[in-house]
């Protein structure tokens, strides 16, 4: 019966060992996939601020035409832009009349 025992208890030894190298491993492919996520992130990030440039210049590309005459998308673009500018320039001048 002891001799049983010491069977069982290396049974559970080598298991737990197994256990072990398996959670390293896991360990390992966690990192790399954690790191593989913030790389997705930075990417991701990237092209983000890509199109808002893209979008702004697209937009300031309909006003010019719009300006220019060119196209009636493009003027009501740079007509509405217009406006705002002129409503921040209005709000400038009254605070600094205060």
């Amino acid at each position: 019966m002891l001799d049983e025992q010491f069977k069982l208890l290396e049974h559970f030894e080598r298991r737990i060992q197994q256990l072990i190298a398996y959670c390293d491993t896991l360990r390992v492919a966690n990192a790399h996939l954690k790191e593989e996520v913030s790389e997705r992130d930075k990417r991701l990030e990237q092209a983000k601020c890509k199109i808002e440039e893209l979008e702004t210049r697209y937009d300031n590309l309909l006003a010019a035409q719009g300006v220019a005459g060119q196209e009636t998308e493009g003027r009501e673009l740079a007509r509405a832009r217009l406006s705002k500018l002129v409503r921040e320039v209005d709000k400038c001048i009254a605070l600094l009349n205060e």
